[in-house]
């Protein structure tokens, strides 16, 4: 009986190679996920004189083991700092002129401009966005 087996798992792994069935590996490593960061920071346009992380994933944990990222996680946290940057801008804005220059650039990114504390910005209020900034924006790397 065991050689039956042995004999089926050797077959399944002879079609596996054959047909290029292999496994996509899906995880990243950090100097993967570091390298899509950099890449897709490469492509926005950031306010003037904001700086991001070179390397914003570590390659151990606190306790020293290694770690992998999940695909898309390099460029997902650059579009998160990238909307953090200008969300910042707007809380900032000393002017009405400032706030519509800040919207009509996230306007070109329906996720942006359709979170909920935008849209609420865009009614004068601006404690949801604050809100969101303070609990999911990483610190101000300048």
């Amino acid at each position: 009986m065991a050689t039956v087996r042995m004999a089926r798992a050797l077959a399944k792994e002879a079609i596996r190679r054959a047909t290029g069935a292999e496994r996509e590996r899906t995880a990243l490593t950090p100097d993967e996920a570091n390298a899509q960061f950099r890449e897709e920071v490469a492509k926005l346009e950031f306010p003037p004189d904001w700086s991001q992380p070179h390397e914003p994933f570590p390659r151990v944990a606190v306790d020293g083991a290694g770690i992998m990222y999940g695909p898309g996680t390099g460029a997902d946290q650059a579009r998160l700092l990238w909307r953090c940057a200008w969300y910042r801008v707007l809380l900032e804005a000393d002017s009405e002129v400032e706030r519509l220059a800040v919207f009509e650039r996230l306007a070109r990114v329906p996720e942006a401009i359709n979170h909920p504390g935008i849209v609420e910005a865009k009614a004068g209020d601006l404690s949801v966005l604050a809100r969101f900034v303070e609990l999911n924006c990483p610190a101000c790397a300048d």
